[in-house]
């Protein structure tokens, strides 16, 4: 649920346009963009996991599939929390796209969306 926004199916209603890292002076973020189209339009939404350690990054795209002709769609997103000695209670996420899947701990999740059209602001939930 996005303020806003309202119920967005992202396995469905969505396509991921850009996973990207993005690197501080002291921690690493991961930033996933997602393209949406909407009763109200087209539109971004943006989630930021921040202060990421990525822990399993597996390529999923066949050889024969060129990325750059198509949008990933988004297989799986999981939140969980860690249950082994020494990392009891950290917040795990599992992410899977038909591009790839990686699994990492991050400190915080945030999310923003942004009209195409301009024509109305959407605010951030989380």
């Amino acid at each position: 649920m996005l303020d806003g926004w309202g119920s967005v199916d992202l396995r469905n209603g969505a396509h991921v346009d850009r996973l990207g890292l993005v690197v501080g002076l002291r921690s690493i973020d991961l930033e996933v963009e997602f393209g949406l189209e909407h009763g109200s339009g087209e539109a971004r939404l943006t989630l930021l996991f921040s202060d990421v350690s990525v822990f399993s990054l597996e390529p999923e795209l066949p050889p024969e599939v060129d990325p750059a002709y198509g949008h990933a769609l988004l297989t799986e997103l999981r939140a969980w929390r860690d249950t082994r000695p020494g990392f009891e209670g950290r917040a795990g996420f599992s992410l899977g796209t038909t591009l790839m899947s990686l699994d990492f701990y991050a400190t915080g999740l945030s999310a923003t969306v942004r009209p195409l059209d301009g024509e109305r602001g959407i605010g951030t939930g989380g």
